[in-house]
């Protein structure tokens, strides 16, 4: 046995110091994580900070929890209370846990960072309750039927909480069945376990498996599309908790073109037609000039294409809106037919293009 030294006694030692120093870095992270935590949680709400996976949902729980129990192993080795080493345990393992947090960066570990945590929260918060009602029912089942018996010779089933984690081992297949062949065991206890074998772990452990199989399914189908999410969502995380004169300014100074001490951002609008109906305007182009240089090879005159408001197929107008031709030839009238029937005889087909779509077309 180990003997628990006040806080007096536990630093004397050089060793004792540098361990010191590691719980000072340790507290101080603590506190840090707590004060950027806490802030968040009442900025977006619970619901949604701990909700939302791609930022990171269960491990703002793990990462909370870990630093309140880094604070209560102060508390109780300055008060000098015995048990510390239980909230010490609990943070350690919490501690690394949250470490995977960090790997959603990565395109290899961040998927499966999130079918971890659909499996926990999910797959597995349903099946721990259809097994405990399982347990609940043959732990008792099991308890009952040994009463008959010596507890001293068969202690796994002694007192009802020490057969309740017996049976949760026998579900899980972590021990045997107990046997001890100096004992006649009761004819009741083979049909009970039988079930038992059959419903736990033939049963339930494979409907787990297959449950788990379907989630990595569907997660693995978009891994692409939630690790870029998920980095993402860091990159904003971070530029949120960095402090704001390391932020880089983003924009054009005014300065550059006399517009004073004012940023601005460049706004590019650009809208993109329909390709298909590009290739017909073009189409059309072509063979009017193809006729207009076969009729009139002494002259040359640059034309506009008038463009038309196209309303539904029933309703087909006709308005020219920009010419650059000093006269109206036959030739020009013959290409405007052309053009027509190749980018609105489509219409007469029952296609329509919707109100108010036009576009002007430039020729020269």
């Amino acid at each position: 046995m180990g003997t628990v030294r006040g806080s007096q006694e536990a630093y004397v030692t050089y060793q004792d110091n540098v361990r010191l120093v590691g719980e000072l870095v340790t507290i101080t992270g603590a506190v840090i994580i707590l004060l950027l935590e806490i802030p968040d949680i009442f900025r977006v709400g619970a619901s949604q900070y701990f909700g939302q996976t791609v930022l990171g949902g269960p491990f703002h729980v793990i990462i909370i929890a870990y630093a309140s129990l880094v604070l209560v192993t102060m508390v109780m080795r300055l008060t000098n209370v015995n048990g510390e080493v239980v909230p010490m345990s609990l943070a350690l393992v919490l501690g690394w846990c949250s470490v995977m947090y960090f790997t959603r960066g990565f395109q290899m570990l961040g998927p499966f960072t999130i079918m971890i945590q659909k499996m926990i929260f999910g797959d597995l918060m349903r099946f721990c309750w259809l097994m405990a009602m399982v347990i609940l029912g043959f732990a008792s089942a099991f308890y009952i039927i040994f009463q008959t018996e010596d507890p001293t010779n068969l202690g796994e089933f002694s007192d009802y909480p020490t057969a309740l984690f017996s049976t949760f081992e026998l579900f899980l297949t972590i021990i045997d069945a107990p046997a001890n062949y100096s004992v006649d065991l009761p004819f009741m206890y083979s049909i009970t376990y039988s079930a038992f074998a059959i419903i736990a772990t033939l049963l339930m452990l494979n409907l787990f498996i297959a449950m788990m199989g379907d989630t990595h399914w569907r997660v693995a189908q978009e891994r692409d599309e939630l690790w870029r999410a998920q980095v993402v969502a860091t990159t904003v995380m971070l530029e949120r908790k960095m402090p704001r004169f390391l932020w880089p300014r983003s924009g054009i100074c005014g300065y550059e073109y006399g517009l004073g001490d004012r940023w601005f951002l460049r706004v590019e609008n650009q809208h993109d037609q329909n390709p298909f109906r590009v290739l017909r305007y073009v189409e059309a182009f072509k063979c009017s000039d193809k006729e207009d240089g076969q009729e009139q090879l002494s002259e040359k005159h640059t034309s506009v294409a008038e463009s038309g408001t196209l309303a539904r197929a029933s309703l087909v107008f006709q308005t020219p809106s920009l010419s650059r031709t000093t006269s109206q030839s036959s030739s020009s009238h013959r290409g405007w037919e052309i053009l027509r029937r190749n980018t609105l005889g489509p219409l007469s087909l029952g296609q329509d293009l919707g109100e108010g779509d036009g576009e002007e077309i430039y020729h020269f």
